[in-house]
């Protein structure tokens, strides 16, 4: 057998088996994140907000249309992180199902009944995880 030297040099390898470690959470976001995503944001953002406010009943206090205008922009990165980057391809799966489903339940529990600042407060907290999930979760759970 001789030296490890020529025992290792005589074994075949599988150079592309190692592949480089996946991107995730905010580095994965900065590199996938491109013009086309903050187009869609802003579209997303501006055709929300009068959704969920048509939903909420229109509601008069100007509290409440800023906590409606959050949940908005939050929604609006939700759905444009759905867009695949430049030259990738679009992929889908049930589990990335989960952050658009916490997105209608907004929709849900905004028309049930009637709308208080602190309703709204609470209904906008629902986005929260739904945006970590879109921002942490794209090594695990495809588009």
């Amino acid at each position: 057998m001789g030296s490890p030297e020529e025992f290792f040099g005589r074994v075949p390898r599988a150079l592309d088996a190692v592949r480089p470690e996946q991107l995730s959470g905010l580095a994965y976001w900065r590199a996938a994140w491109g013009t086309r995503q903050s187009v869609a944001a802003v579209i997303l953002a501006v055709a929300l907000l009068p959704a969920y406010a048509a939903v909420a009943g229109w509601p008069h206090d100007p509290a409440t249309l800023v906590v409606l205008g959050v949940l908005s922009a939050l929604g609006a990165l939700v759905g444009a992180s759905y867009l695949p980057s430049r030259g990738a391809p679009a992929a889908t799966s049930p589990c990335a199902a989960g952050p658009l489903l916490l997105l209608a339940g907004t929709f849900i529990l905004l028309g049930r009944g009637p709308v208080t600042f602190t309703g709204v407060l609470f209904t906008g907290l629902l986005a929260v995880p739904a945006l970590l999930l879109r921002a942490f979760g794209p090594t695990t759970c495809p588009s």
